[in-house]
C-alpha cells in the first residue's frame, strides 16, 4: 500500500502537469492581438520587372508576459507568380528563391523578454532556459508571476529585397508569417500587400529613315519585334505588356497560352512610320502539351482570338512557325500593333476532321446525337452557331424531315420530350413559335 505522502507527491505532479498543459494551450490560443504582422514599403508599388524593390517587414509582440514560440517567418508571394522564403530569426534564409534576400534590422535579445532565464522560444538557440521552462513558466519567477512578467514591446524587423525578374508581370499579394511551430497556433499572418509587376518599355527613343527596320529583343520575355518603316521616325516608341494572366476585358480564348499575351502599344510617331513589323512569340516545347502552335490576334470589335494566316485577319501578311529542340516560335507579319497570343489549337469536339470549322455532316452528327440522347440541346445550338458563321443551311434538331420548316407532328413530338423531361420549355415554345410562324426558318 502506497503512503499518503507519496499519494500526495503523485497528485502534485499530475495537477503540476495539468496546469502547465491547460496554460500552454490558453496561452497558444490567446488573442491574435498579442502579437502585429506589417509589411511596409510594397503596398501600392508597381515596380517595373527587372528592377530591384526594397521594403520592411516586422513582427511586434504586444505583451511581453505572453509566451510566443517562434520557429521561422516566412514571406509568401502570390497572384501571376507564387514565391516563397523562409528565414530564421536572425535573417538566416532557410529555403527560397535565391532573389529574395533578408537582412535582420532588429533581433531582441532573450534578456528583453523579461527578468531571468528569458521568454518565448528563439530559433538561434533553441529551447532550454530560452523556452521558458523551470524557472522561466509561471512557477516562481516566470510566467506571470514574481520577476519575469510585463516589460516593453519587443519587435523583430528584417529589410528584404527582391529581384523582380524573377516574377512574372501582373498583380501580386504578399503575405508575411510568423511560423510557431505548434498546432495549436500555426502562424500569425500579417495583412496582404498588393503590387503590381509592370513590363519595362524596352522600345524607347526609336528612330530610323524610309526603308530601315528597327529591332527590338526582349530577351527576358522571349518577344521579338522587328519593324520596317516607310516614313523617317524620331521619337519613336512601343510599350511591350506581357502577361501570363487574361488582360482585363478581354474575352477568354478556347487555346492554350503557355506564352501567355502580349499586348504592343506604339506612340502616334511610330504608328505613322511603320509599314510591317515582324511579331515573334517565343516558348519552350515543354509547356505546349503536344498541342499545335500558332499567333493569335483579339478583334477588339467582336470580342474574340483570330488564328492568324496570310489574309486572316486583313493586318496579317505573312505567319509561320519555327521549332528548334526546345523553343517554339511562332511569328506573323502585321500592319498595326495589338493584343497577341501564343496558343494551341483546340478543336471543337464535333469537329470530326479538325480543319477549325464545322461543316454540314458534323451538325447533322451533333443533332443525330442530341435525338439519341447522347448530348445536349445546348452543344446542339453551339454546333448550329459555329456552322451558321459560313452561313449554310442548317436545321432545327425538331426538323425531323429537314424540310426547313416546323409541322404540327414536330410540334407535337417537342411537346412530348418536355413532358417526359427529354426538352426544356424555351425549346417547346421555340418550336411551337416556329410552327406558327410557317414558312421556311433557314437562314
Amino acid at each position: 500500500m502506497q503512503s499518503r505522502s507519496r499519494t500526495k507527491m503523485h497528485g502534485r505532479y499530475a495537477s503540476i502537469g495539468i496546469t502547465i498543459a491547460i496554460v500552454v494551450m490558453m496561452i497558444l490560443s490567446g488573442p491574435v492581438s498579442a502579437v502585429t504582422l506589417g509589411i511596409t514599403g510594397l503596398d501600392g508599388t508597381t515596380p517595373t520587372q527587372g528592377d530591384s524593390v526594397t521594403f520592411n517587414v516586422t513582427a511586434t509582440i504586444e505583451d511581453t508576459d505572453r509566451y510566443v514560440p517562434i520557429d521561422n517567418f516566412s514571406l509568401e508571394i502570390t497572384g501571376a507568380t507564387s514565391k516563397e522564403v523562409v528565414f530564421s530569426t536572425d535573417g538566416s534564409v532557410l529555403s527560397g528563391d535565391s532573389g529574395i534576400t533578408v537582412v535582420a534590422v532588429t533581433v531582441p535579445l532573450s534578456a528583453e523578454y523579461g527578468h531571468g532565464y528569458g521568454y518565448g522560444y528563439d530559433s538561434r538557440l533553441g529551447y532550454g532556459y530560452d523556452f521558458g521552462y523551470g524557472y522561466g513558466y509561471g512557477y516562481g519567477y516566470g510566467y506571470g508571476y514574481g520577476y519575469g512578467a510585463g516589460g516593453e514591446d519587443v519587435e523583430y524587423k528584417y529589410t528584404i529585397t527582391l529581384d523582380t525578374s524573377i516574377l512574372n508581370t501582373g498583380a501580386h499579394e504578399a503575405v508575411l508569417s510568423l511560423n510557431t511551430g505548434n498546432s495549436a497556433k500555426p502562424s500569425f499572418e500579417s495583412s496582404a500587400a498588393s503590387f503590381v509587376i509592370s513590363s519595362p518599355v524596352i522600345g524607347m527613343d526609336l528612330s530610323g529613315n524610309p526603308g530601315d527596320e528597327i529591332l527590338i529583343n526582349d530577351t527576358t520575355n522571349g518577344i521579338c519585334v522587328i519593324i520596317g518603316l516607310n516614313q523617317s521616325l524620331t521619337n519613336g516608341m512601343l510599350h511591350i505588356e506581357k502577361s501570363t494572366t487574361l488582360p482585363n476585358n478581354l474575352s477568354q480564348p478556347l487555346f492554350n497560352t503557355p506564352a501567355g499575351f502580349v499586348t504592343f502599344t506604339p506612340n502616334d510617331n511610330l504608328s505613322q512610320a511603320m509599314e510591317y513589323a515582324y511579331i515573334s512569340i517565343n516558348c519552350e516545347r515543354s509547356a505546349m502539351n503536344g498541342t499545335d502552335m500558332g499567333i493569335y490576334w483579339y478583334d477588339e470589335p467582336n470580342s474574340t482570338w483570330v488564328h492568324m494566316e496570310p489574309g486572316n485577319p486583313s493586318c496579317c501578311l505573312e505567319s509561320g512557325k519555327n521549332m528548334t529542340e526546345d523553343i517554339c516560335c511562332c511569328w506573323a507579319k502585321v500592319t498595326h500593333f495589338s493584343t497577341y497570343a501564343m496558343g494551341g489549337l483546340v478543336y471543337h469536339p464535333y469537329d470530326a476532321n479538325e480543319d477549325g470549322m464545322i461543316c454540314l455532316d458534323e451538325v447533322n452528327t451533333a443533332i443525330d446525337d442530341y435525338r439519341t440522347g447522347q448530348t445536349d440541346l445546348e452543344t446542339v445550338n453551339e454546333v448550329i452557331d459555329l456552322y451558321r458563321i459560313g452561313a449554310f443551311t442548317i436545321y432545327h434538331p425538331y426538323d425531323a424531315n429537314e424540310d426547313g420548316m416546323i409541322d404540327i407532328d414536330e410540334a407535337n413530338t417537342a411537346i412530348d420530350d418536355y413532358r417526359t423531361e427529354q426538352t426544356d420549355l424555351e425549346t417547346v415554345n421555340e418550336v411551337v413559335d416556329l410552327y406558327r410562324t410557317g414558312g421556311s426558318y433557314c437562314v
